[in-house]
Formats: structure tokens, sequence, C-alpha cells
């Protein structure tokens, strides 16, 4: 209450980023860690007030990017995570995003506790771009470069639509292989285990509250 109490002041003093630093602190605090319903209540009472201060901050914001961030805040504090999160990339989008781009964002959804224990190396041809990568796969981290000649355990060589469909929208591997879509010299498992080690993310997920 002490802190909610000073939070207030801060708002009253017009000292919104010092208030939102102490009733952030309150909204995360265990609500049955010393007073039960009453530490409950206490942060109900600093969830009201920290949406009414991203408000403010939203409202001052000159930038559109950090308006959008406060006011994201109190729409959560208010109303819950909003449902229904954009999860898709336009054609257009996709077609102009670099591949090393591309696998940026496949090496941030491994997850290490399901990727090889043993290193794996993979290379990827991709004709209709001219390119060639090379992924390599160890403790749980994927790095990738561009026209490197080391060896690796397997070589797939096809379209970058193929590699969209495979890395990004779990498509299954069989029958593009079945029709030479992929072709493959050597251990195909490689790419297989690289798939494995992939996840999704739900984007409706907390910002501000625990």
């Amino acid at each position: 209450e002490r802190v909610l109490a000073m939070a207030r002041t801060a708002v009253e003093g017009g000292d919104y980023r010092w208030a939102a630093t102490l009733l952030n602190h309150v909204v995360f605090a265990d609500a049955e860690a010393d007073e039960g319903k009453t530490q409950t209540a206490v942060q109900g009472d600093a969830r009201s007030l920290l949406a009414q201060v991203y408000a403010q901050l939203g409202y001052q914001a000159e930038a559109g990017t950090w308006r959008n961030i406060y006011l994201t805040g109190a729409q959560e504090l208010t109303a819950g995570v909003a449902a229904g999160a954009l999860n898709s990339i336009s054609p257009d989008v996709l077609a102009a995003t670099p591949t090393t781009m591309l696998l940026d964002f496949v090496a941030v959804r491994i997850d290490p506790e399901r990727a090889p224990a043993s290193p794996v190396r993979i290379r990827i041809n991709l004709p209709d771009r001219q390119e060639s990568h090379l992924l390599s796969l160890a403790n749980g981290v994927l790095v990738h470069e561009e026209d490197v000649d080391d060896l690796a355990e397997v070589t797939l060589t096809m379209p970058r639509p193929a590699l969209l469909m495979t890395l990004f929208a779990g498509a299954d591997l069989q029958p593009l292989l079945d029709r030479g879509e992929i072709r493959v010299e050597g251990d195909i498992e490689a790419y297989v285990a690289l798939r494995k080690a992939l996840v999704n993310f739900d984007p409706a997920f907390n910002i501000v509250t625990p």
C-alpha cells in the first residue's frame, strides 16, 4: 500500500514514468505474499492506476511506436491480452524478405531441449535464388552462413518455396522428395532433426502483466 501511495503522489505530480516503475512492481508482486486478500485488492488498484498511467504516457508520446506500446499495455491491464493476434505474412512481403533474414527467424525458433545432442551441418542450395546457405546446429544454437564450402552431413537442393514450406509451414517432406522438388545428397535425418527442434510461438502473450 505504501508503494501504491507513492505512485499516486507521482501521478499527481505528473511524474508518470516513475509512477509506472512503482506500479509495475506492485502488479508483479506475489498476491499471496503477505496480506492475502488485502494484497490482491492493492494489486487491482495498481493495475487500474497503471493502465491510466500508460494511457497518459501514450497520449504524450510523439513517436507512434512508443504510443502503440503504451496503449497496448493499458489495454492488457484493463481487458487482458488481445486474442487473434496477427500471425501471418503476406506473400509479397515474404518474397521480398532475404533468405538470410528468414533463417534468422528460424534460429530464434530453436528449442535447445529438442535440438540434437550432436552437431549437424546442413547445406541448402536454392537454384531459383542462386543462393547457397550452410546451417550449423550445435549446443541448441543455429548459425547460418552464405556461400561457404565447408562439409555438411546433407545437401538439399530445392526452390525457396519448398524451403519455406518445410521450415515454416511444417509441410511433409516425403511428397516433396517423391516429386523431386527436393534433391538430397547425404543423410536427410540431419534436416529432419532441425525441423524437430523448431517451435511455434504464441503471439498472444503477456507484456505488462505476470
